[in-house]
């Protein structure tokens, strides 16, 4: 009897030990199970698949921030909203999960985005104090870190991340919308026409030719009068009648 009632002790004990401690029947058990490396796997995003999730929350980004900065004076609270706008980005990227990062690429681009915000704290305060000339120094730095995270972006595969947004107007389009049609114009008044005065123009005065006269003879007037012929001499020594001289 002694001997069963060991054997049971000592399989309570070591189901105790397997399953964690044996306290009161209130207490929590946790099961083992594999609950932890599915829900690690579940969040680790292939590279395409992080692209495409990655450019769609790029493109919201980079619309926000070029209407904010569209058109208005850059202050401090528009800086403050930029870095807002940053933060959030790297938050939802992250959120993504961590796909493969062979080339370090997608770090780099990370360690840009990080960066912007840290200018644009540094600008948040300089134009609160209306230190211009600061904030127009760290505007150049932020400049350099934007195409930092560009050619970061573009070398992992982003297509949007990285990349300048579009202005969206007022209407909800952008602003390279084609107007509508103008429309008629109203019909004007009817216009009389009126005619210019002609003034007359005189004839010039015509002198009449002189009358041509005629040559005599009846001609034409183009020919030349002929002069009559000289009668010929008669023979010397020569009788009136004709005849011949002994």
């Amino acid at each position: 009897m002694r001997g069963a009632r060991a054997a049971i002790v000592a399989a309570t004990v070591g189901l105790c030990a397997f399953a964690s401690g044996c306290g009161d029947d209130d207490d929590p058990i946790t099961a083992i199970s594999s609950t932890t490396s599915e829900t690690t796997t579940s969040t680790v995003a292939t590279a395409e698949e992080f692209i495409s999730s990655g450019d769609a929350i790029c493109a919201e980004a980079n619309a926000a921030v070029a209407n904010l900065t569209s058109g208005t004076e850059y202050s401090s609270a528009t800086a403050a909203q930029q870095k807002s706008i940053t933060e959030g980005l790297i938050e939802s990227l992250e959120g993504l999960g961590e796909p493969e990062d062979p080339t370090g690429a997608l770090a780099d681009f990370y360690g840009a985005l990080e960066e912007q915000v840290a200018i644009l704290t540094e600008t948040e305060t300089a134009l609160a104090e209306g230190d211009t000339a600061t904030a127009s120094a760290l505007a150049t730095e932020l400049d350099a870190a934007e195409s930092q995270a560009a050619t970061a972006a573009t070398e992992y595969g982003f297509e949007d991340c990285g990349q300048e947004g579009e202005v969206i107007s007022a209407g909800g389009s952008d602003t390279t919308t084609t107007p509508g049609a103008a429309p008629p114009a109203a019909p004007s008044a009817p216009v009389t026409p009126t005619p210019a005065p002609v003034t007359p123009v005189e004839p010039a005065p015509v002198t009449p030719a002189e009358p041509v006269t005629p040559p005599a003879g009846g001609g034409t007037g183009t020919e030349e009068p002929v002069a009559p012929a000289e009668p010929a001499a008669p023979p010397s020594g020569g009788s009136s009648g004709g005849g011949i001289a002994p």
